[in-house]
């Protein structure tokens, strides 16, 4: 019977030292979620606070076109969903406000605007009641108007 001898890889470790990074890298993209871009619909000249607060009797927000999801702010701001995960999640996101197309999920330090932009800015979030239902909040209006806006005014109204 034939001796088998076992050579060991002769890898360099430059060679290694890629090959580990590849691996994490692969890892780490893998690991990212990632939500489909979120179009926000902002009425002409709203102003203010609004919504999107968790009911599991309300329909999914709309998946539209090349697979974006529009959020179709009412005049009363308040926006109905089954799943608020389409917000938590990392996404791109746009907005119109009537018909002009402006910056979304702008955040105060993180985000560069000129001083008269407006936009959508992201407030906090939190539960309507102490045990009640989740919600997200946004902001339309300039940095100053966000920055100026009383926190303790983003606690979404009562529902019926």
């Amino acid at each position: 019977m034939p001796k088998v001898v076992i050579k060991p890889l002769k890898v360099r470790s430059e060679q290694l030292a890629r090959l580990i990074l590849i691996l994490c890298l692969s890892i780490a993209a893998s690991c990212i979620r990632r939500s489909h871009p979120i179009h926000y619909v902002v009425p002409e000249g709203y102003r203010g606070p609004f919504w999107v607060i968790h009911d599991p009797t309300a329909p999914a927000l709309p998946t539209v076109g090349d697979n974006w999801i529009k959020v179709t702010v009412p005049a009363n701001g308040i926006v109905l969903a089954s799943s608020l995960s389409p917000l938590d999640t990392w996404h791109e996101s746009t907005a119109v406000l009537g018909g002009t197309a402006t910056g979304a999920d702008l955040e105060v330090g993180k985000t560069i605007v000129s001083p008269g932009m407006v936009g959508v800015w992201l407030g906090p979030h939190g539960r309507v009641e102490a045990d009640g239902r989740e919600y997200r909040s946004f902001f339309v209006g300039t940095e100053a108007e966000f920055v100026a806006f009383d926190r303790d005014r983003y606690q979404p109204p009562h529902l019926p």
